[in-house]
């Protein structure tokens, strides 16, 4: 059932304006529409009638009533009351339900507006005969109607509510522990015994949760034409149709002829056409011209009385009403017409129902110009504020809001119609709020209800009745905010949770900032369709995407959602407190300081990394990519990095060490039952949000809409790291030279056994792979094998007194597995709580003066918990002075670098330090990154387009 949009107008005998605003600014509503009492009621809302056989709230979704004040200075100096109804049921008989639900209000506007009749009756008669008709086609009155909610009943939109409460509450007090489908079936058993909800079970399709069907061009050029022809171009066929009558039946001419002759009249009237409309497109471009308009801001007083009725507490909605002057003129008239109906045909074809282009933050909204007047008057119900909801128009919609309003009296100068006007942001906002009347009453159904909310308790109902599948019903559970078991959804997952993407050997990075929130709703649109989910296999690329703080805000998640994230991912990066946490102390000694992306400011908006196979595959993806970023982003940042080798395992770092090696292993994906992998396997929740961590436990994850938003979703830190190779060798062969007592420049022949020893003492192993726990004096090769990288040993218990590994080592700082508490389970699994999964790849050599080159490692770590797990592992590890004992000493290859700088390294004829450490690593830019699950991601893609998380 369509709701019914039905407008009331009248006219206001001279004089009785103030009577008639005192009697409205009365009206209270004193219960809020779900039956809560409101401790102080508003006086925009009217009375819940106790008369009737029909209350008001049973059928009305929203009902408004506005004076249009008289104007002297403008063409039409009358004032008007126009009364907004959306309702259910059939406009035949709404007004007589209007009557019934409350009468006694009908009968004091009645009185006041001159007329006499008090009964129902009378009222309906007095109602009908001011309802206004509107439409786009030729002989209509020029008006729009816009139902964001279509098929949906003020019981339906209530009860599917209602049914969301109970099953949250449910779900609540009994969480899903085995499958999805499970936990649906215990919730359709409780509805179906509960005969307050069992209709629920009865389904019933909603077009709210249908999808437009796309049209080619062909097709959307068929519906235009076929749809021109309907409402304006019928005004071409009589004549034609006349000449061919009087060709056949006074000339006497045959059909042909007569048909022909009617063809020429119509090729004539097509030519006249086409002459009328290049004759009003140079007077359209003249007054365009010559237009200057008024652009001053709204009179405080007026803001005053439209602030007072905005924003009412424990309403999620707002209501909008304005009025502006045309243009005069029969030109500004007949666009004003053709506006309008190209708005309706194309929201016809291009928007999903209840939805103007992607936004669906309105409920019902309508255009109407006074018969007989200049009036234009716009009248809308919307959720969130006036700010967001111009916002979105101005964003995604200025064009047609131009094209409408550009015939109004001091709108922004525009060219052709739709270019500039609504698109200049700042006057138009202006524009907009002097064109605002106060509503001064108002009635809402459902208060606390957004369009957003209204979908999602509609997709609720519909999957308790049509899920069958395991997905479908982790989809369902979803919408309630629930992680509906303990196997991960694989296929919602990011595919870098469960590798490095090692089979696609090429990659780059790009940081990027959104020039807009359009722009940036634009490019996660398009680029949502090529992220990567799952376990890949046989994919010729891969593309991840993390979003910032800043990015989700400026995206449109607001910001109650943006509050439920992690307080270090909120901060981001660059915060100076994340950055004291992380050691971030570059200094006027350090050198030149170089411009440290995302770390100084917080105008990163997102990370995109491409993954291919080759390098042709990755080019080819790279234009792909900078064609979606053009205009809609700037690139901070474009990380290039260096191809992976064919043979993994040959993969070494820029200081030459064997890298990858060390990884926790998550129950339940790829190999994990290896005996090898005991120690190191985590379960899921430890890296992605939305599932229980290693003790049971299932942490907080952000929700928007009634939908949970972490869920299958991980964080992702970035850091840009530069690496002094030159110095990390030169230092190695000071202190080989001074261990073994040889002057500088002197040849040695176990020089470089040496250097291999001191560099082994500060990574934690050697340059092949193997660990010093397992191989203390000398790595040990295998012939014809690559070396055998070890990762199964135990501090702990295999080298308690750090004399084959040194406590301060690299490796050991990293992952001190059950150092502190030598065969300690517990220790070990204390341990487990702080690892994360390292993406990083190296990047490629930059050639500097001097022929010197600068390597690097883009360094990328995934974590469900940033405090928890990078940032400890860095501050109170990597970088802890006291870790282990240790005195003053942080990790050899991060740390600052000095004169106080050492690295203790016990032996046998005691304590050897090996000093003063150099500064070997630093940052170029980073940041705190948020990485979606694939239904998370798709709800941002549609935040533009009024999806559930949307404000």
């Amino acid at each position: 059932m369509s709701a019914v949009l039905a407008t009331y107008v009248f006219e206001l005998p001279e004089g009785v304006q103030p009577q008639l605003t005192g009697t409205l600014a009365q009206l209270k509503w004193t219960p809020l529409a779900h039956g809560l009492a409101a401790p102080d009621p508003h006086p925009a809302r009217l009375p819940d009638p106790t008369a009737g056989a029909e209350p008001l709230q049973a059928f009305v979704h929203f009902l408004s009533m506005t004076v249009l004040p008289a104007d002297a200075e403008g063409d039409d100096r009358r004032a008007w009351l126009l009364v907004e109804v959306t309702a259910d049921g059939a406009a035949a008989t709404l007004p007589r339900r209007l009557a019934d639900a409350m009468p006694q209000v009908w009968a004091d506007l009645a009185h006041v507006l001159g007329y006499r009749g008090r009964h129902p009756v009378d009222i309906a008669d007095w109602l009908q005969r001011h309802s206004a008709r509107m439409g786009t086609a030729l002989l209509s009155q020029p008006g729009l109607c816009f139902d964001g909610t279509p098929g949906m009943t003020v019981p339906r939109i209530r009860g599917e509510a209602e049914l969301a409460t109970r099953i949250r509450e449910w779900l609540r007090l009994n969480p899903p522990r085995g499958s999805a489908l499970e936990a649906l079936q215990f919730v359709r058993t409780l509805v179906f015994k509960d005969p307050q909800l069992k209709w629920a079970l009865v389904a019933e399709p909603s077009p709210l949760l249908q999808s437009r069907k796309p049209r080619s061009a062909l097709g959307r050029v068929i519906w235009l034409t076929r749809a021109a022809w309907r409402d304006y171009l019928w005004v071409l066929l009589p004549l034609p149709a006349l000449a061919a009558l009087l060709a056949r039946l006074v000339l006497g001419h045959g059909a042909l002829l007569s048909v022909l002759a009617g063809l020429l009249v119509l090729a004539a009237e097509g030519l006249v056409l086409g002459g009328l409309v290049a004759f009003f497109l140079r007077r359209l471009r003249a007054e365009e011209d010559a237009d200057d308009p008024l652009d001053l801001e709204p009179d405080p007083e007026a803001m005053k009385a439209l602030l007072a009725r905005e924003n009412y507490r424990e309403v999620a909605q707002n209501h909008l009403a304005a009025q502006s002057r045309l243009k005069p003129g029969f030109l500004r008239r007949m666009l004003l017409r053709l506006a309008l109906w190209t708005t309706a045909e194309i929201t016809q074809l291009q928007s999903a129902p209840g939805k103007l282009d992607r936004i669906g933050t309105i409920h019902f909204a309508r255009w109407y110009l006074l018969p007989g007047t200049d009036r234009l008057v716009f009248l809308s119900n919307y959720d969130g504020s006036w700010q967001s909801y111009l916002e979105d128009f101005i964003a995604r919609l200025r064009q047609g809001l131009s094209s409408v309003w550009s015939n109004t009296r001091d709108f922004p100068k525009t060219r052709n119609l739709t270019e500039g006007g609504a698109g200049d942001g700042a006057r138009f906002k202006r524009w907009a709020r002097r064109q605002q009347v106060p509503t001064l009453a108002w009635f809402t159904a459902y208060p606390r209800l957004t369009a957003g909310s209204i979908r999602t308790h509609a997709a609720i109902r519909d999957g308790l009745n049509s899920a069958n599948t395991e997905e479908a019903a982790s989809r369902w559970l979803s919408l309630l905010g629930h992680a509906p078991t303990e196997a991960l959804d694989t296929h919602q997952v990011p595919s870098i949770v469960f590798s490095g993407l090692s089979s696609l050997r090429f990659a780059r990075a790009y940081v990027l900032r959104f020039t807009s929130q359009y722009a940036g709703r634009e490019l996660v649109t398009r680029c949502e369709r090529y992220a990567s989910f799952g376990q890949l296999q046989g994919q010729a690329s891969a593309l991840v995407l993390g979003f910032t703080r800043p990015g989700l805000e400026t995206l449109g998640l607001d910001d109650q959602a943006l509050r439920q994230f992690p307080t270090a991912f909120y901060q981001g990066m660059h915060d100076p407190v994340r950055a004291r946490i992380l050691g971030d102390f570059e200094t006027q000694a350090d050198g030149p300081l170089p411009a440290r992306w995302g770390m100084d400011d917080d105008a990163v908006h997102m990370v995109c990394v491409v993954y291919a196979e080759s390098e042709v595959e990755l080019t080819e993806r790279d234009q792909a990519l900078r064609k979606h970023f053009a205009q809609r982003a700037e690139i901070v940042r474009v990380c290039g990095l260096e191809a992976l080798p064919e043979d993994i395992r040959q993969l070494k770092e820029p200081f030459g060490f064997r890298d990858g090696i060390s990884q926790p292993v998550i129950r339940g994906v790829r190999d994990w039952t290896g005996a090898r992998h005991e120690q190191h396997l985590v379960h899921a929740g430890e890296f992605v949000l939305g599932y229980r961590d290693n003790l049971g436990q299932r942490a907080p994850t952000p929700s928007a809409g009634g939908i949970d938003f972490g869920r299958n979703g991980t964080f992702l830190v970035v850091r840009e790291l530069i690496q002094d190779v030159e110095a990390f060798h030169q230092f190695a062969e000071a202190r080989a030279r001074q261990l073994l007592g040889v002057d500088p420049g002197a040849p040695h022949p176990q020089l470089q056994e040496m250097q291999d020893w001191v560099t082994a003492r500060m990574v934690g192993r050697w340059p092949d792979g193997q660990s010093l726990v397992r191989s203390p004096n000398a790595p040990q090769p295998e012939p014809g094998r690559l070396p055998y990288a070890d990762n199964d040993f135990l501090f702990g218990r295999e080298d308690p007194d750090g004399r084959r590994c040194p406590y301060g080592a690299h490796i050991r700082r990293a992952n001190p597995r059950d150092s502190f508490e030598p065969g300690s389970a517990t220790q070990l699994a204390i341990s487990n709580r702080h690892r994360i999964l390292r993406r990083g790849r190296l990047l490629q050599p930059q050639q500097l003066p001097g022929n010197r080159s600068r390597k690097g490692m883009l360094f990328m770590c995934l974590n469900a918990d940033i405090e928890r797990q990078f940032e400890f592992l860095q501050q109170t590890w990597l970088l802890g002075p006291n870790f282990h004992g240790l005195d003053n000493e942080v990790d050899p290859l991060l740390g600052p670098g000095g004169t106080d700088q050492a690295l203790s390294v016990p032996g046998p004829d005691g304590m050897r330090r090996l000093e003063p450490l150099a500064r070997f690593v630093r940052t170029l830019g980073g940041g705190y990154f948020f990485v979606p699950g694939r239904a998370c991601l798709l709800h941002l893609a549609m935040l533009g387009r009024g999806g559930a998380v949307a404000a």
